[in-house]
């Protein structure tokens, strides 16, 4: 058994990171290998469609554990070669920013369990490159004035002014 826990802070409320990253539907905008998302009993189980090595694609069900929104969602599946629980926290930073925390406990079987250093290792790599693309997918949209799926919601954030930035060029 293996603990994976990564982290990114995000310049966006608690309220958008949350709803977000806690619906299926949108785990395809954000996670490398997740293809598409779907509730199956809407707050209680869900489906990936992931794509795995060599050019499998696997239908993974979810079941959710535990959902306090906008603050945690623990969920897990026992299927596949690598049972795990993952687990979401959503940490306040300031008026407008959220810390995220993903954590993955795994317990490989076989093939995978004689390589469970190398699996935990390849997680986390994968983890802080999902959690940067949320990151930029989230801040991006914020700065637009847009939700996550492009609409606008808002009035687009004013972009900052280059001499105001503290690594601007001539300062």
């Amino acid at each position: 058994m293996f603990e994976v826990s990564t982290a990114v802070r995000i310049a966006t409320p608690v309220s958008r990171v949350a709803a977000f990253a806690a619906d299926p539907a949108n785990a395809a905008a954000w996670y490398a290998h997740v293809r598409a998302g779907r509730w199956l009993a809407p707050g209680a189980t869900f489906e990936l469609v992931a794509a795995m090595p060599p050019g499998r694609t696997v239908h993974l069900a979810y079941e959710v554990v535990e959902h306090e929104p906008g603050q945690r969602l623990v969920f897990r599946t026992a299927q596949g070669p690598l049972p795990m629980t993952t687990t979401y926290r959503w940490i306040p930073r300031g008026p407008d920013g959220t810390e995220m925390v993903l954590r993955n406990q795994a317990a490989p079987r076989w093939p995978l369990r004689p390589a469970g250093r190398l699996v935990a290792w390849v997680m986390r790599r994968a983890n802080r490159a999902d959690l940067q693309r949320l990151k930029s997918l989230l801040e991006d949209c914020d700065a637009a004035g847009q939700d996550a799926a492009g609409q606008r919601d808002r009035p687009p954030r004013p972009a900052p002014r280059t001499e105001d930035h503290p690594h601007a060029l001539g300062t």
